[in-house]
């Protein structure tokens, strides 16, 4: 490019993609929760191009480089009947920060939603993540106050499943 910005093309992540991934995924980890992720490029591998996928991901490319990536699923909610997008992961190198990328893979995003006929393309935030809100709240994404999220894991999920 002439104008000294350096060119992000967006695309289908590949097998071969997954340890630059992995690397960017742990990288979000260390950004989001201080702590260090646990991603390995196989596991990347198993979940989003192994026989039972677990998600799909796009990637942002400089041309030499892996700078950000999605990772994404999408699925029918019952009482509402829609068709939704769930956005897990939005990864973008510290250095790519601000050049572009973070809102090329959203506006990759969004395409790929309405190709698949999605009603919304959802999403979560860190509640003190001031730079990501930042930036959604640039693209007119509107924050949902009124939804809690829960989760089980651990003993906790274990011990519920053994009551089934």
């Amino acid at each position: 490019m002439t104008d000294g910005t350096k060119s992000i093309r967006v695309r289908r992540a590949r097998k071969a993609d997954a340890r630059e991934v992995a690397v960017l995924a742990n990288e979000l980890g260390r950004w989001i929760m201080k702590q260090d992720g646990t991603t390995t490029a196989d596991d990347i591998r198993r979940h989003a191009f192994g026989p039972q996928r677990w998600c799909d991901i796009i990637v942002a490319t400089d041309g030499k480089h892996i700078t950000g990536y999605a990772l994404y699923r999408t699925f029918f909610e019952g009482f509402t009947g829609n068709r939704r997008f769930f956005l897990s992961d939005l990864g973008v190198a510290s250095e790519s920060r601000r050049d572009g990328t973070g809102h090329k893979l959203m506006a990759a995003i969004a395409r790929r939603a309405v190709e698949l006929e999605c009603d919304i393309v959802t999403w979560e935030c860190s509640h003190d993540n001031f730079v990501a809100l930042g930036f959604y709240e640039k693209l007119n994404a509107v924050r949902l106050d009124n939804v809690v999220h829960l989760h089980l894991a651990g003993e906790e999920l274990d011990a519920l499943a053994t009551e089934a």
